[in-house]
């Protein structure tokens, strides 16, 4: 049964959740570096990350240049970095070499990215690994999906947004995007909107909880916007209006 409802100011601040939920660190941050590169920013036009078990955290810098590191107690193991070129495109690609975690190791993946690179598309998959990003934009579309991993992202900017998860809960702060498809099986989902939707959008769950923030003046469920769907089928749904 969905249930919806607009709970009042009074209720728990998102910045303040946020504010706990980055608190609690996602890498045990002894980052023993064992493998460290920088690439031109003006040479990447696209970027896809795909890793089984070792945590990724995006950062935004100053500079012109992409800069990865990747902290690992087992240097054999680690994922693999290189530029492909596709005719006139070039792809930065970061790829886990193994299909599954392997007992004893642990690895995190730290990628630095320019404040001003704008690449046209961005694809992360995550299989048990988490995601905290400072900040993701892309010029056509952010597209993630992760298993059982956290996803966290500060703010994000794009065309297309597309997120899925398992069971890995969703914290989605300050999208700035055109349309977005959001979906989860028995995770959560919390979301707040940096502006409304331009095109038809939805955020869904089976089994988990929804709580979409928005600024109280550019409401997604006044007439004069695109159509918004948040759906759970057994998870609570809240929409709450912030100043």
């Amino acid at each position: 049964m969905i249930r919806f409802s607009n709970i009042r100011r009074g209720a728990f601040p998102f910045a303040l959740f946020l504010l706990l939920l980055f608190s609690f660190p996602l890498f045990g941050d002894s980052k023993n570096i064992v493998y460290n590169k920088s690439f031109e920013a003006s040479k990447i036009d696209k970027i896809e990350i795909s890793l089984t078990y070792e945590n990724l955290k995006i950062s935004t810098i100053y500079g012109d240049e992409v800069v990865i590191e990747i902290g690992s107690n087992n240097i054999n193991k680690i994922p693999q970095v290189y530029l492909e070129e596709d005719g006139l495109c070039h792809i930065l690609k970061i790829i886990s070499p193994n299909k599954r975690a392997q007992p004893g190791n642990n690895a995190s993946l730290y990628l630095y990215l320019p404040q001003d690179l704008l690449p046209k598309d961005i694809s992360i998959n995550l299989v048990s690994a988490s995601l905290m990003a400072q900040a993701l934009q892309a010029e056509n579309s952010i597209k993630i999906s992760g298993a059982s991993g956290r996803l966290d992202i500060a703010a994000a900017s794009t065309d297309f947004l597309e997120i899925s998860s398992v069971s890995g809960n969703l914290t989605l702060q300050k999208l700035s995007v055109s349309y977005a498809q959001i979906n989860t099986v028995s995770a959560n989902i919390f979301v707040e909107l940096e502006k409304n939707f331009e095109a038809l959008s939805s955020i869904k769950s089976i089994s988990g909880k929804i709580q979409l923030y928005y600024k109280k003046n550019e409401s997604p469920f006044s007439d004069d916007s695109p159509k918004l769907i948040l759906s759970s089928i057994s998870g609570k749904v809240e929409s709450v209006p912030f100043d």
